[in-house]
């Protein structure tokens, strides 16, 4: 099968390409500008034109994209696109429905959401890894100094320029600053279930867009609550969640951080973002524990860490998500925690538990290789 990818910065592009030929698909790339308008003509016709001079089989890109989707109908080619950002608006667009389309989201509940509302085009997929690739890239810095760590933590604090609550919050009348805050807390003490969008009234709604206007596209079915809900307020969630597990565990054992965000956890040694491809399953692989605490709009997904971190054969420790039982057993593969203290307790645990630790991170690997892996991925959605 000929398969046409979209070529942008995306997670797992290599990956994938790598994967579609050991799978014996030919697989042909074509530039696409992510940040591109989604109802913008020139660029469905330029996936068009990519689309005739290439004639694949399928068209495929990570992430869902509108104008690939309009392109690939009007062309009558198939599109298989993988989303793996949570929130992702675009997939609310009207053209999540084309009969040509079909779509994998690695979270159970928003798969569900979806089929709820008659869409049955789309479907579950699991994140993955490239294991051959990083077993390889780990044998070859052998020996290499600097990158060991007890804990570590790779990701996002939410405190910078993309930061929607520290701009929106200064402006926001009492009503709505005290409404939002109580919704904070409540849902910062419940994993499992988010009720943030269904409790934004019309009240607080006002309020959030007279501090910080949003609006929902015309040609989507996004709501105004999931925008501030997802975009705003879970981002804020996670922010604090982050910084106060992270601070929490800094009081007691050594903890490294490498982050972009604008954000100092005291007694932690923070460092600048490092490369994804290259140096991340080098940290990861060699970290003593590696930490997951999900996005708190994933629902019940997992998200794409913990397939890096069980992917380079690191030991990892995660917040619970449902999907988490789908495909690796708990206390076995990897190993959860359910609030503060148990983390704190779990890591003392497995920092001082070397044999035990070893072992998990083992059978993560072990699972990732049977059953995770890019290959595995590209015989569901081509086979």
């Amino acid at each position: 099968m000929k398969i046409l990818m979209a070529d942008w910065n995306s997670f797992g592009r290599e990956d994938m390409q790598e994967a579609l030929i050991a799978c014996g698909h030919r697989c042909e790339t074509f530039p696409f500008d992510k940040n591109s308008d989604r109802s913008d003509p020139k660029t469905a016709e330029s996936v068009k034109a990519q689309i005739r001079k290439h004639t694949p089989d399928r068209v495929f890109s990570f992430n869902y994209f509108p104008q690939i989707a309009v392109a690939c109908r009007d062309e009558g080619v198939p599109y298989v696109s993988w989303i793996y950002d949570s929130p992702y608006v675009q997939a609310y667009s009207y053209t999540i429905a084309f009969p040509t389309n079909t779509i994998y989201l690695f979270d159970r509940e928003w798969v569900l959401e979806f089929n709820r509302n008659r869409i049955t085009n789309v479907r579950y997929l699991p994140m993955a890894s490239a294991p051959g690739r990083i077993e390889k890239l780990i044998s070859k810095a052998a020996g290499a100094a600097g990158r060991d760590a007890d804990i570590c933590f790779i990701g996002s604090l939410y405190r910078g320029s993309h930061d929607f609550w520290s701009r929106m919050e200064p402006k926001l009348d009492p009503y709505t600053r005290g409404y939002l805050e109580a919704l904070i807390r409540a849902q910062s003490d419940i994993y499992g279930a988010n009720f943030i969008e269904s409790s934004l009234n019309e009240r607080a709604i006002s309020g959030m867009k007279a501090a910080l206007p949003m609006d929902t596209f015309s040609d989507g079915v996004e709501s105004i609550e999931y925008l501030y809900g997802q975009y705003v307020i879970d981002r804020e969630i996670t922010a604090r969640e982050r910084t106060d597990l992270l601070s929490a565990l800094a009081d007691k054992y050594p903890l490294t951080v490498y982050t972009g965000s604008e954000c100092v956890i005291p007694g932690a040694l923070m460092k600048k973002p490092i490369d994804h491809l290259e140096e991340s399953p080098l940290v990861m692989n060699r970290s003593k524990i590696n930490l997951n605490i999900s996005l708190r709009s994933i629902k019940s997904g997992m998200p794409l860490r913990i397939f890096e971190i069980m992917g380079s054969g690191g030991f990892l420790m995660t917040n619970y998500q449902a999907d988490l039982m789908d495909c690796f057993i708990p206390g076995e593969d990897l190993v959860y925690y359910e609030d503060r203290d148990d983390l704190i307790d779990k890591c003392g645990y497995y920092l001082e538990h070397e044999d035990e630790r070893r072992e998990i991170a083992e059978n993560g690997l072990r699972k990732i290789k049977e059953a995770h892996t890019f290959e595995h991925r590209v015989r569901e959605m081509f086979g």
